[in-house]
């Protein structure tokens, strides 16, 4: 059968197994194939060793032909075997628009195909992966596609020349990692000359008025497409040659790609002398491109360098990176680093120093301390510290700025805390942002192994536990830091965590100090007592703020220097000392007390009222804010101004994240006494001058802030009613949820008209009344908010339509909520289960009607009782308790099963003590949930885990009921996937059956589990207490401790176990690989199956269950040829028949994964193609290939070109399709028809 047949028949093969679905054992397939074209056989074979072409230098001409057709020209007349074929290419491809994305999808699928068979290739001394070479490629691809953004009127990619060129070559290359890696090289070279060339010919379109030059600068690109030409042409030609031609072939040598790349960067050279020319003449006469145009143009040349300057080659060099570092594709790493933290610690630090004057803060970085600090070998902390107002937050942001320009090898990272928002006051936030940090590596590319790891294990057990406990995240910054260097930590604003949990950050800070080489921490806040109690214990460097004398005075003559431009009257020279001088002396280091003085002394214009502000400034800051909010008061006595300023402070006071400008010019006009939204007036800037420079605003995310911290804390306790918000916020927000008129107008799309303000408000309130609300002391005693109350629920029998539109538009379609509480809110007709489920303890109490059923469930069947256990309020509890609710009411779905169990899983010790005490039963064995049992839920959550384990035992809990749902099925296993060496102790000293087998899952017991999480120690302590390591597990993924520790644990661990006796060749009754070496085979690690091969693995012992049938087979369906190699070379046997397993052979397996050089090695070591398989889906190993195929046919023909033979091949792929098929007998028996049609005898 000719090549040309088989690929047709291969594409049919390919539409019948799209309508059939394919059945895999779990592993991931590829994507949807796109139609490729085939280049046709050409006989002439060209040699690459040929000349490359010198070109020639072009003549003036009148017409502005297209430069690559000009090339083209150029390359026929000189070698026209060469043009010839870039004619053909050109001739049989149709132009269209979308060129660029067809190319992006071609080298996605190369990607892709380089990162599932893990493909590297040597490249002048470096090992260089060929997933993250492709990815450049499609930077460079984006980058083009940008030019055209930028001309719209210019398709900077059509299916001309190159790009039909690039694309054939694209189609030709499919199998060789080799000829890959020299594909993706090239074309990294190539596209990057090509994306700066278009910009030049953009940038510099012929002008008649500089002919000479521009027809130089024409010359120039013309002679460097001519030499890019001529490389695809024999690119493309030596690619359709057969695999022995193509390594005979000298094009695809590392020594002729560099013969190239060395003349273009010659003739690049001359094209960037002609283009600056270029660039020197047109500046003199009128641009035929647009000043917009130019300079976006010249935007994405510097783009470009920069790309190509700070990439070069993407390099995994192994000598130096160790595995530390892994290059992954932007949807994986996008995903893993919003799971660890949604932060913005970036914008956080831009606006930090946003302001700063010039020159300021640098005698911190000179201070003697602080050098010392910094310079020090040895792991020590900076604690800076000073008064309010004292500018430290500034300062901060130049020892940030300062670290990183001179940032090496080492790590920085650093947290702004901030009172105003609670994600940014929790020690867990603030570690979590440092993990972040920690996991990117200094060029942005890379992510660390270790968080990859801790990330993988959550996913794999489908985020059983989503979070990382505080436990979890100092271990995973003290295992990142220590792999750096040296690490410097900075954190801002110590100050403004939560009190009760800033002790947590002490202790963490410690440690890294006694247990990190050369950590540097460096904290900023004010001298609060335990602060200063904690960071004193040790001999640590302190720096008075007040030493920024200096920089208050460059502040204070910066903002005269800016007042006299706008001025009407100016300041005389010697007045404007005075004010320097004043400020500077009565300011006692507070900078913002000296910010808010310079204001008010230049608003005056009279040098006599200059003067008389001089001496009469006030003391201090709470003078100062007292001065300025009896004048917002006193100017706006007659006006709006004073009930406006008074209202922003009141929403930026209660506001759960920072208002947006527009949302917070709707807020202040809101009056919920007259039970109508009212439109905004005037705009932001008024609201800001009424708030006399209290408020500001960040000028790129355009939310609202206290201009200084001080200012909320002077309201809190000298204003209340601006101190203590949430009934003002409460009714708005409840009156905007309610509004008829607001819901018309402004759901489901907010208009472009200045009513959009109300739409970013009533957005914030959808999402933060519940919060509001539950803040709200007492509603019965406010007629006004009883009365938006009752308008928003409705009755406790029947929800209002405003709920219901919340419920429906805000939680469901904007997806405020998980699934999981949307399920808990439904039926959405009952409104009793969102005031349980969010707590709201006073809506319950003014609701309540006393015919309510306290038992009412949702459509989980969960009770109020349980949903108020997850909102978390106590008092509720206790109310529904006493109403009558049952304590322990099963629910058939969700989560948690009783209310004893959520409680559990929240941590509230007082809430598990009042269920318990109101009768819980704390052995209750739960049909359906995500625990288990109440012990298990407190095993596997971590706050206040440890107490609430002891107090369920201490209340009777069975440490060994068998549990019949869950991810763990015993609450010994739970805790060792939590990862908590306490309560497992506990556990085992509460008489935990460290043998106990579970019946389901993945793991079989808690060794296994605890093997697979990698966890030593806890192995160790499981060991110890006595747990088998040989117990047969008749119900789990590996079916052995060992297996479970040689498939995912390092090799610690499995040493650890090999010491302690485990047997290595213990044949296994379940689970998917059937042996440990099996199990390492599939999981990758050379070194552990080095380790077992060693302690006497039998590499050809019969496996009577699994996935594979040998570990020959686990290892060649991976396509990890270095362990491939190490069974071979330990005596696997090649052609062993296997007696269970998808594929029936190693080479099938090998086939079915698609990898040729797997297939090539096995086959060069005897592999038998044509052996007969007596298990397995496919009775051959070319069949197995076919049904892999992921998008070229490299496996098949290798199987063709070793001698499979095709006549046996229709009875085994008609079989294979009935036996991979799930559907009905009948449709089987056409599908069988089918196959023969497309498949006819040859």
């Amino acid at each position: 059968m000719s090549m040309k047949r088989l690929i047709h028949d291969k594409l049919r093969i390919s539409s019948i197994r799209s309508q059939r679905g394919s059945v895999t054992d779990g592993e991931t397939q590829a994507g949807p194939h796109y139609d490729r074209v085939r280049p046709q056989g050409i006989s002439v074979l060209v040699s690459a060793t040929s000349r490359i072409l010198t070109p020639i230098i072009t003549t003036p001409e009148a017409s502005k032909d297209d430069l690559w057709m000009k090339a083209l020209r150029i390359l026929s007349a000189r070698d026209k075997g060469n043009g010839d074929v870039l004619k053909k290419i050109l001739s049989e491809t149709s132009r269209f628009d979308g060129f660029t994305d067809i190319l992006i999808r071609e080298v996605r699928a190369k990607r892709d195909i380089c990162k599932r068979k893990k493909w590297t290739f040597e490249f002048n001394g470096r090992t260089i992966s060929l997933g993250e070479q492709a990815e450049k490629v499609i930077q460079w691809l984006d980058k083009i596609k940008a030019v055209g953004d930028v001309t719209v009127n210019v398709d900077p990619i059509h299916a001309g020349l190159p790009w039909a060129g690039i694309r054939m070559l694209l189609i030709a290359v499919t199998s060789e990692s080799h000829m890959m890696g020299t594909l993706l090289v090239g074309l990294d070279k190539v596209l990057y000359l090509i994306d700066r060339c278009k910009v030049y010919e953009l940038l510099y379109p012929h002008n008649s008025l500089i002919e000479d030059s521009y027809q130089n600068f024409e010359s120039a690109l013309v002679g460097l497409y001519v030499v890019i030409l001529d490389f695809l042409a024999v690119a493309v030609q030596t690619s359709k040659n057969n695999a022995i031609k193509r390594t005979l072939t000298a094009f695809w040598s590392l020594d002729c790609i560099n013969k190239y790349d060395t003349r273009f960067q010659e003739l690049m050279t001359r094209v960037e002398i002609e283009a600056h020319n270029c660039d020197r003449l047109y500046s003199r006469h009128e641009r035929l491109v647009s000043q917009q145009q130019t300079r976006d143009l010249k935007r994405i040349l510097r783009d470009l360098e920069q790309l190509n300057s700070t990439q070069g080659q993407i390099e995994i060099v192994k000598d130096r990176i160790s595995g530390i570092w892994e290059f992954l594709d932007g949807e994986k790493r996008h995903e893993m680093l919003l799971w660890i933290s949604v932060i913005p610690f970036e914008d956080h630090h831009r606006m930090a120093k946003e302001g700063r004057t010039e020159d300021t803060g640098t005698w911190l970085l000179r201070h003697d301390q602080y050098v010392e600090w910094q310079s020090s070998q040895q792991s020590t902390i900076l604690w800076l510290h000073g008064i309010p107002g004292a500018g430290k937050t500034k300062l901060v942001s130049q020892v940030i700025d300062n670290l990183q320009h001179d940032l090496c090898e080492g790590a920085l990272v650093y947290f702004y805390c901030n009172r105003n928002e609670e994600s940014r006051r929790k020690p867990e936030q603030i570690l979590r942002s440092f993990i972040k940090q920690l996991s990117i590596s200094n060029d942005k590319k890379a992510i660390h192994q270790a968080f990859i790891n801790s990330y993988d294990k959550r996913w794999q057990t489908g985020f059983s536990s989503r979070d990382p406990s505080l436990d979890e995240c100092e271990k995973l910054i003290t295992d990142l830091a220590s792999t750096y260097p040296k690490v410097t930590f900075v954190l801002d604003a110590l100050d403004e965590t939560e009190t009760r949990s800033r002790k947590r950050l002490f202790d963490f800070f410690n440690y890294l100090i006694e247990h990190v080489i050369n950590a540097k921490i460096f904290i900023s806040s004010r001298r609060d007592g335990d602060i200063k109690r904690q960071l004193e214990r040790k001999a640590n460097i302190s720096i008075e703020a007040t030493d920024n004398h200096d920089d208050i005075a460059k502040f204070v003559a910066e903002r005269i220097s800016e007042n006299e431009k706008d001025r009407q009257y100016p300041i005389s020279e010697s007045l404007k000392s005075e004010i320097i001088d004043t400020l500077l002396h009565k300011s006692h280091g507070m900078f913002q007390w000296a910010a808010l003085q310079v204001d008010q002394v230049l608003s005056l214009d009279v040098e006599q009222d200059i003067c008389d502000r001089l001496g009469k400034l006030p003391t201090d800051l709470k003078s100062t804010y007292d001065e300025i909010y009896e004048s917002i008061q006193t100017k706006g006595s007659k006006g709006s101004e004073a009930k406006v300023a008074t209202r922003a402070f009141q929403w930026v006071m209660g506001a759960q994240t920072p208002l947006s400008a527009n949302a917070l010019l709707a807020a202040v006009w809101q009056e919920p006494g007259n039970n109508r939204v009212s439109k905004p007036q005037l705009d932001i800037q008024f609201v800001l001058n009424a708030c006399h420079n209290l408020l500001v605003i960040d000028p790129v995310t355009r939310r609202c802030y206290f201009a200084h911290l001080s200012i909320r804390e002077y309201f809190e306790e000298n204003h209340p009613l601006i101190g203590q918000p949430h009934i003002v916020l409460t009714k708005v927000c409840l009156l905007l949820l309610i509004d008829d008129n607001v819901k018309a107008e402004e759901w489901p799309e907010p208009p472009l008209s200045s009513s959009g303000t109300i739409y970013k408000l009533t957005e914030y309130a959808a999402i933060y009344w519940i919060e509001h609300l539950r803040r709200c002391d007492s509603i019965c005693s406010d007629g006004e908010l009883s009365w938006l109350t009752s308008q928003f629920f409705g009755s406790v029998t029947r929800s209002s339509s405003a709920y219901i539109h919340w419920f429906e538009y805000w939680a469901v379609d904007e997806g405020l909520f998980t699934w999981d509480i949307i399920n808990q809110l439904q039926p959405i007709s009952n409104p009793l289960l969102a005031i349980c489920r969010f707590g709201l303890c006073n809506v319950l109490q003014w609701l309540w009607e006393s015919d309510c059923d306290p038992n009412q469930v949702n459509v989980n069947g969960e009770s109020l009782l349980l949903l108020t256990t997850l909102g978390s309020d106590l008092e509720l509890v206790q109310m529904l308790l006493g109403l009558g609710a049952d304590a322990n009411r099963q629910s058939a779905r969700g989560d948690y099963g009783t209310a004893l169990a959520a409680a559990a899983s929240t941590g509230s010790l007082e809430m598990v003590q009042l269920l318990l005490d109101a009768g819980s039963n704390v052995n209750q064995v739960l049909p359906s949930a995500r625990y288990g049992s109440a012990l298990a839920a407190a095993a596997s959550s971590s706050p206040g885990s440890v107490k609430m384990v002891q107090l369920l035992l201490d209340a009777g809990a069975d440490v060994n009921q068998k549990l019949s749902c869950g991810a763990f099925e015993s609450d010994l296993a739970a805790a060792a996937h939590a990862g908590s060496m306490e309560i497992v102790q506990l556990l085992l000293d509460a008489g935990a059956d460290v043998n106990q087998v579970l019946s389901s899952g993945d793991h079989g017991n808690a060794l296994a589990v605890a093997l697979y999480m990698g966890r030593v120690e806890m192995v160790r302590l499981l060991l110890d207490a006595g747990s088998d390591m040989h117990q047969v597990l008749p119900y789990a993924r590996y079916g052995s401790a060992l297996a479970a520790a040689a498939y995912s644990g390092p090799v610690e661990i499995v040493q650890l176990l090999l010491d302690a006796g485990a047997d290595v060749n213990q044949k296994l009754s379940c689970g998917y690989y059937g042996s440990a070496l099996a199990a390492a085979a599939y999981g990758g690690s050379v070194e552990t199956v080095e380790l077992l091969l060693d302690a006497g693995s039998d590499v050809n012992q019969v496996i009577p269950y699994g996935r594979y049938g040998s570990a020959l087979a686990a290892a060649a369906y991976t396509g990890t040829t270095g362990i491939v190699q190490l069974l071979l070379d330990a005596g696997a046997d090649v052609n062993q028949k296997l007696s269970c397993g998808y594929y029936g052979s190693a080479l099938a397996a090998a086939a079915y994964g698609g990898s040729v050089e797997t297939v090539q090695l096995l086959l060069d070591v005897g592999a038998d193609v044509n052996q007969e398989l007596s298990c397995g889906h496919y009775g051959m190993a070319v069949v197995a290939a076919i049904d892999g195929w992921d998008g070229d046919m490299a496996v098949v023909e290798t199987l063709l070109d070793a001698g499979a033979d095709i006549s046996r091949l229709h009875t085994h792929l008609e079989r294979t399709l009935v036996l991979r098929s799930q559907q009905p007998c009948e449709i089987r028996a056409k599908k069988g028809d089918a196959v023969k049609a497309q498949w006819p005898l040859v």
